[in-house]
């Protein structure tokens, strides 16, 4: 797929066309969206479905002034849904193609790709193409990533059709614990997210801040639990050695009292010993 194919958006580019002579709009936004082919990065790529996701909702609503929940494109109706759907499939191929025009391409742009993809009909077949072109120089790790960006996406949805404040909230955590390990991951929120994250008090910045945070502090508690796991080696390592020390001294001792009293004499020397505690209970030999 080295070139995208005009027909298979051409509900989304008419319905463009048509918005645009209907509002006096004279730039050109099919041109725009096809320049996404030229994109050098996956943030310029992020910037312009932006731009022309919110253009369509504009073209929708007619006016600047849209609901708080203006994002639910869910909820606009067949046609308009049907044309975010073919943005995000158009985004995705161009994911593709940016992935395919690097030279070498890293695990690192590999990840960039996956995590940055966004849910709609195309999004496993463009997935398993980046995986095919990474092959092994990809860690297994990624399929994490797949399952964190896919509940990630249906939990926000989830939200928006929940009534129990509990419920809500539960959810609501979900959707962050699963923001942060994208963002770390190098994920880009979309308008739509930007959006949802508005209306629900949400800070992605200071997710991944409160990620990367964690994640000092679970270095910090695994260096401390190897350092005190290193200094009971060493004490177990010097007890040892002093053991055997006192093993060979007492050896020694023994020894030479056998060559100057011998045998016998260590024998009433150990009968002398054991009547030691008689002679502190009874006071009598």
């Amino acid at each position: 797929m080295d070139e995208l194919n005009p027909e298979l958006y051409k509900k989304l580019f008419e319905y463009i066309e048509n918005g645009c002579k209907q509002h006096d709009i004279e730039k050109d936004y099919v041109k725009y969206l096809l320049s996404m082919e030229q994109a050098e990065s996956i943030e310029q790529l992020i910037k312009i479905y932006n731009n022309i996701f919110k253009l369509l909702a504009f073209i929708f609503y007619g006016s600047k002034n849209v609901p708080y929940n203006w994002y639910l494109y869910e909820c606009w109706g067949y046609k308009p849904h049907r044309v975010v759907t073919e943005l995000q499939e158009f985004y995705n191929d161009s994911i593709l193609k940016w992935y395919k025009k690097q030279n070498n391409p890293t695990e690192e742009q590999c990840i960039l790709c996956i995590v940055n993809l966004r849910e709609c009909p195309n999004t496993e077949n463009r997935q398993k193409e980046i995986l095919e072109i990474a092959a092994g120089n990809v860690a297994e790790s990624v399929y994490s990533l797949v399952s964190w960006r896919g509940q990630h996406y249906q939990t926000r949805i989830k939200i928006g059709k929940v009534s129990s404040f509990y419920n809500k909230q539960d959810l609501l955590n979900d959707y962050k614990r699963f923001s942060q390990l994208l963002a770390a991951n190098g994920r880009i929120f979309d308008v739509v997210e930007e959006a949802f994250a508005k209306q629900h008090n949400i800070d992605y910045n200071e997710l991944l801040v409160q990620h990367k945070k964690k994640l000092e502090e679970e270095e910090i508690a695994r260096k401390k639990e190897e350092e005190q796991k290193m200094e009971e080696a060493t004490n177990k390592k010097v007890k040892n050695f002093l053991a055997v020390v006192v093993i060979i001294t007492l050896g020694i001792i023994f020894m030479i009292i056998i060559e100057k009293i011998g045998f016998f004499g260590i024998i009433i020397i150990i009968g002398l010993i054991g009547l030691i505690p008689k002679i502190f209970l009874t006071g009598k030999i």
